[in-house]
């Protein structure tokens, strides 16, 4: 059984297969290795009382290591899910999100270590041929609008897989499980 991790900052990124990486406190996630899976979910801790964790999608870990969080550059960031910050905005943010003072300036950040973990989104277990296998209906009667196909990008309304990301910045993401 894969662990769990949790991304609820970036939901749309992960369903959107354009987030490949994340970064962690440096004290976590120490076990996890390359070819481990994860699943990713859009919240673990926090939930009210009866509430779901709801799963995002399934990945193979690919590389892990520790670096400064110096390290980052634009085309981390927009790995990262956030494509619009700046490595120092991006930087300010996750240490603020993890416990650290905001850095004053970008001295500050390289003496933080951070996690890095990268995967491959892996093709889940309904992917069958052409279309979704959902038959959960939407309002109108079907499910999701009618059959998506691999010719397109989209997502099943009905239980919000992916079933194609022909997005060049994400297809190369994209591993089949057999």
């Amino acid at each position: 059984m894969s662990r769990r991790m949790s991304y609820s900052m970036t939901i749309d990124a992960v369903r959107d297969r354009t987030k490949t990486v994340t970064r962690r406190h440096v004290d976590t996630w120490k076990k996890l290795a390359p070819g481990d899976r994860l699943t990713l979910i859009e919240k673990g801790m926090g939930l009210p009382k009866g509430a779901k964790q709801v799963v995002l999608c399934d990945v193979k870990v690919v590389a892990v290591h520790v670096e400064p969080l110096s390290a980052l550059t634009a085309a981390e960031c927009a790995a990262e899910g956030f494509p619009d910050y700046t490595p120092f905005e991006f930087a300010a943010m996750w240490m603020g999100g993890h416990g650290y003072a905001l850095p004053a300036d970008e001295r500050a950040v390289n003496r933080i270590l951070c996690r890095r973990i990268e995967w491959r989104y892996l093709r889940p277990s309904w992917w069958n041929n052409d279309v979704c296998t959902c038959t959960r209906m939407s309002e109108r009667g079907h499910c999701h609008g009618g059959p998506q196909t691999r010719t397109g990008f989209g997502h099943c309304w009905a239980c919000a897989h992916v079933l194609h990301c022909d997005n060049p910045l994400s297809s190369s993401a994209i591993e089949v499980t057999s």
